[in-house]
């Protein structure tokens, strides 16, 4: 995978995990930096693992599902992009609460923002993507808006958040049609 399509692909899958962290962005509390930090490193270090976690199990079937495999990854971030875009419209007008000092709040928040970079991982492995490098990316990316998230958190309007998952979900469900034309017609 380009450098270019793995930025993209981070990039996309933060998208959610930056949304909640904005929520986390409570205004008028001290100390921003350092629960910017704890939200950075809970969330970037899911995205990350989780993406591990998808890559072993879809390395136990990649010899199986070989002549299909553009097709898997496809419709996997077909559904992918899609729920991000449907969950970001569905909620425009209701804000995601955080309880920032709660640390079951925030594994939750970690995990539920994870999911989608499971199934990428499952991706990636059928693919034959380089493990270290995608899952550093991802979660790396993660954990930088994820701090920027927090910091801007009280001064961003929940809507942007928003707009930035339905993004990140056109751009998970082009990088799906890009990989499937690619091994279709190419």
């Amino acid at each position: 995978m380009l450098l270019l399509s793995l930025t993209a692909l981070s990039l996309s899958l933060a998208m959610d995990a930056f949304a909640a962290s904005i929520a986390c962005g409570i205004p008028g509390k001290g100390g921003k930096e350092l629960l910017a930090l704890k939200v950075g490193l809970l969330f970037g270090g899911f995205q990350a693992g989780m993406t591990v976690l998808g890559f072993l199990l879809g390395s136990a079937f990649r010899d199986t599902v070989g002549t299909v495999d553009h097709f898997i990854a496809f419709f996997l971030l077909l559904f992918i992009g899609g729920k991000m875009m449907f969950d970001a419209v569905r909620n425009l007008s209701s804000g995601t609460e955080c309880k920032p000092l709660s640390n079951n709040a925030l594994l939750s928040l970690s995990l539920a923002t994870s999911i989608d970079a499971f199934a990428v991982g499952i991706t990636l492995s059928l693919l034959d993507e380089d493990l270290l490098l995608s899952a550093s990316m991802i979660g790396a990316v993660t954990l930088v808006l994820s701090f920027i998230g927090v910091l801007i958190g009280d001064r961003v309007k929940g809507t942007f958040a928003r707009y930035a998952e339905v993004a990140g979900g056109i751009v998970l469900i082009g990088l799906g049609t890009k990989i499937l034309i690619e091994h279709t017609v190419l």
